[in-house]
């Protein structure tokens, strides 16, 4: 792998070090009506021949520059918000510096000599990895709320839940001119912030503080949307006060306040409903965790639930919130706060169909369970930054929470074999009440150097969280071949610590005009606890097999010391990186209630690459391979009988290794804007050998235990590809769309001492019309068809495949006296299998009826119906392991209500 790395090198260093005869271009963008200089405005240098981007710029106090440019034609493109674009042709030779003096901007068309104006808007623009789209060029209802305008945006999806996807991919953060708001969680900030208020919506991949710094990729990378305000909205008050009424006890409460001067922003909010709308219940957990710091979230309480509401049971949802941030000495201090609260309670119940498959046989399990979940979250984030001077910043952000969560459980199930003989019946009743604290501290220093592109960076992560976690569980088994009765009553208790402190520094040095490398250390020690104990009250069987495994006092200390080193090369039409990372890892494993050590160690390469070739300014292509490791946790590791299933007991290992994994994925953007054309395609592949699985004992009564192993001789494979093209269908003013997904995934176990191969895979495609007329109607259509495949090598004839279809009409239609009809359907049908054996069709209908009142049209009563006819039924099949699973669950079904709402604003 190093000589192929060093053969890259060589044959891109003689491109770098050759030295073209080279110029400066300078000049100042200002207002033509008054010459006032224009601050950051975008000036690209594109090369006359291809229109690649050779170079950009943002002006500084109106002034702009590019250093040591090739000799060469050009041409220069500046743009602005709400002005019209400006292109000229630059030749850059042996003349000199050349001063293009004064470029004044425009608002309408004109012609200047050798000057091209453009005043035709454009509803999207590609500005290097960032798609920018232009808010007043689509149809919106007054008083619209960002994520109305969102839904209408080429490339983005927003579904029932107001979850978002960008090109493919998930959104995971929301900003509000470039800076957290509400902690950028995506329903709360898009459902707060008005349409009216928006200039731009930029979606992009963010990268990582470090790597935003330095310019160099650390694989770290989300999707992102950045709302750009208007200058008229950035100083004064706007929100909201809603009710809703229903029928069967169905209400939905809400308020924002919002107060805006320029950098300074204050916003509270407050909600309340049984409808769905619950707000912080689990996307806040991104604010008490980056990157690594999730994985330590809630996993080891007696009950695994962690707030989230997934559309199972009818949620009562409770929230309020606070956010404060300013700049202060011309924006070198900046500050920004959140508080948020949240409360949910969960009522419900669900019915699981599941095909265990062995090696000579299936087994069929029904079970059918209710449940009562309540959860309360508080939680406070800060990030506080300084720019010491123009070169170095320090920041420092910090999260802190707490999380009181109580469950209960009441189960009742029965087991057939392949012959439709009962096996066993169970009813077992578990409940759990748990504690936790997380807190976070992260500071980051930043500094460049007077050489460009000379870097480094130091950082300082520290995170602690501890919890406690008490439960019941009681629980009787039939099993009919020997007909003997278990019965089990047992008290739990967990409690657990996990705290890690991360020291890194980053250095970046130039090697040549387009090409940097960067070297990386860091540190980590990471301590985890875990005391669990299963206490016997009461037992009609002996349980003494267990009893060495029934109590467990668990330490883990993980000492990480890591290095690495990449070679940047960056040039007009393509960026080239490549590097690698050794990692060596000390693994210190000890029983405290048992007094014995283990030591281990494990070190591995973990090499990297990344490609990405600009085609044109619209169009690009990328492609990217990253090895990791994949190290057992406290949990997998703790020898410990976990049978709050007693039909289904697991078993830690604590000889288990890390896994390696292999992940590569392929980028592909493209949009022309002659055509308004968008079209995205996107794919990853991800393969792990020598996975951590489990090793499943099934026998004859149907009971199964699992033990985490490292499946030799097994391959984990997992893939995820998606795409889409946008454009204008041959009715005018009717946007269509075409959009995909293949996705799935192998997962290699041991079952009865046999490799089982559970295979999954999923593909879709789904066809969209969309238009409007401005004061007349919104709406767009939906069609999609999909095929899933669920299949284990152990029981081949056994595999479910389906297709499915689904059908997604909705419109607003814009009545006279200010009344809004909205409807909208969707439709779903998924096919019977050889196990599952009944169709599922599924048609939701909701519908409302809005007026609104007010010179300014901003109170408005609304009479809406949710589910008209009545079928909403949760549905989802799925595989785990060697298992095939169909689950269906009570959710919230047809309610009528009359609500109110009275949208404020104040600039």
């Amino acid at each position: 792998m190093w000589s192929a790395i060093i053969h890259i090198l060589l044959l891109t260093l003689p491109i770098s070090v050759s030295h073209a005869q080279t110029s400066d271009v300078f000049g100042k963008v200002s207002d033509i009506s008054d010459e006032s200089p224009m601050h950051q405005a975008s000036v690209v240098l594109l090369n006359a021949k291809d229109s690649i981007i050779y170079a950009d710029a943002r002006t500084q106090n109106g002034i702009f520059s590019f250093k040591d440019v090739d000799y060469g034609s050009y041409k220069l493109l500046v743009t602005y918000p709400d002005y019209t674009d400006f292109v000229m042709p630059v030749i850059v030779d042996r003349s000199g510096p050349i001063d293009l003096g004064n470029i004044k901007m425009w608002s309408d068309m004109v012609l200047l000599d050798e000057v091209l104006v453009t005043g035709k808007k454009k509803p999207i623009r590609i500005i290097g990895d960032t798609i920018e789209y232009n808010p007043s060029l689509y149809n919106l209802a007054p008083h619209a709320t960002a994520q109305d305008l969102l839904k209408q945006l080429d490339g983005i999806n927003v579904d029932k839940d107001g979850n978002i996807t960008a090109m493919g991919k998930k959104v995971t953060r929301v900003y509000v001119d470039g800076e957290e708001f509400f902690g950028h969680d995506p329903v709360l900030v898009t459902t707060n912030i008005r349409a009216d208020m928006i200039e731009k919506v930029q979606v992009y991949d963010r990268k990582s503080d470090n790597a935003a710094f330095t310019g160099i990729d650390d694989g770290k990378d989300e999707k992102a949307v950045n709302m750009k305000l208007k200058d008229d909205s950035k100083i004064g008050l706007f929100g909201k006060v809603g009710i809703g009424i229903g029928n069967e006890d169905f209400y939905n409460a809400n308020g924002f306040f919002n107060h805006f001067n320029n950098d300074r922003k204050f916003s509270v909010y407050g909600l309340s409903n049984n409808v769905g709308s619950v707000g912080l219940s689990s996307r806040d957990r991104q604010q008490y965790a980056d990157g690594s710091f999730e994985s330590t979230y809630n996993n080891y309480d007696l009950d695994p639930w962690n707030g989230e509401y997934s559309g199972k049971g009818i949620p009562t949802s409770s929230g309020l919130g606070s956010q404060f941030s300013n700049k202060y000495y011309d924006g070198k201090f900046s500050l920004n706060i959140n508080y948020n609260f949240n409360d949910i309670v969960i009522d419900g119940i669900d019915h699981n169909i599941v095909q265990d498959n062995l090696p000579t046989s299936f087994f069929i399990t029904d079970v059918n369970r209710t449940f009562h979940n309540h959860m309360q979250k508080h939680n406070f984030s800060g990030t506080f930054k300084v720019d010491i001077d123009q070169s170095s910043s320090i920041s420092i952000k910090t999260n802190v929470g707490r999380i009181k969560k109580t469950t209960d459980n009441h189960y009742i199930s029965s087991t057939l074999d392949s012959n439709s003989r009962l096996l066993n019946s169970n009813t077992r009743s578990f409940s759990t009440g748990s504690n936790k604290r997380i807190g976070m501290i992260n500071l980051l220093y930043l500094k460049k150097f007077r050489k460009e592109r000379r870097t480094i960076s130091i950082a300082v992560d520290i995170f602690d969280t501890k919890s406690n976690s008490d439960g019941g569980l009681e629980s009787n088994t039939f099993t009919y071949r020997n007909e003997n009765n278990i019965y089990l009553n047992q008290e739990m208790n967990n409690s657990d610590g996990t705290s890690f402190k991360t020291i890194r520094s980053t250095y970046t040095e130039p090697l040549t005009k387009y090409s940097t490398i960067e070297a990386s250390i860091e540190g980590t020690v990471k301590t985890s606890l875990l005391f669990r104990n299963n206490e016997i009250v009461r037992a009609d069987v002996d349980f003494s097999y267990v009893d060495s495994l029934s109590l467990s006092d668990y330490k883990l200390n993980q000492v990480f010391g890591k290095g690495g080193i990449k070679y940047h090369f960056n040039k007009a039409k393509f960026t080239i990186q490549l590097g690698s990372e050794f990692i060596y890892v000390n693994f210190d494993q000890r029983s405290l209630d048992k007094d014995y050590l283990i030591k281990r160690n494990f070190d591995f390469f973990q090499p990297s690459a990344d490609f990405t070739y600009r085609i044109n300014p619209l169009t690009s292509i990328s492609l990217k391979y990253f090895g990791f490791s994949n190290m057992p946790d406290i949990l997998l590791l703790q020898p410990f009988v976990n049978n709050v299933d007693p039909l289904n007991i697991v078993i830690g290992n604590e000889e288990l290794n890390p896994s390696f994994s292999n992940r590569l994925t392929l980028g592909y953007n493209s949009y022309n804007d002659q055509k308004n054309i968008l079209m995205y395609a996107n794919g990853s592949l991800t393969i792990t050998n020598i996975p951590i699985g489990s090793t499943i004992v099934t026998d004859a009564n149907g009971v199964s235990t699992y033990s985490y192993v490292n499946v030799e001789g097994g391959k984990n494979i997992s893939y995820n590809s998606s795409f889409g093209v946008h454009f204008p269908s041959p009715i005018p003013k009717v946007g269509m769309s075409i959009n995909g997904s293949f996705l799935g995934n192998r997962i290699d176990n041991f079952v009865n001492s046999k490799l089982s191969q559970s295979d999954f895979n999923s593909y879709s495609l789904s066809v969209g019309f969309g238009g409007s007329k401005e004061n007349t109607y919104n709406g767009g259509l939906s069609v999609g068809v999909m095929y899933n495949t669920n299949y284990n090598n152990l029981q081949p004839d056994y595999g479910n495949k389906y297709w499915g279809y689904s059908f997604s009409p909705n419109s607003d239609f814009y009545l006279p006296y200010g009344i809004t009809l909205n409807t909208g359907l969707n439709y779903l049908f998924q096919g019977k299998t050889k196990v599952f054996t009944e169709d599922f069709r599924q048609a939701i209908w909701n519908s409302s009826l809005e007026k609104k009142f007010l010179k300014d049209k901003s109170l408005s009563i609304k009479l809406s119906v949710n589910d008209i006819l009545d079928q909403n039924r949760g549905f989802q099949r799925s595989m785990n392991n060697s298992q095939i699973i169909q689950n269906t669950y009570s959710t919230i079904g047809r309610y009528f209500m009359v609500s109110c709402l009275w949208n404020f604003r104040k600039f």
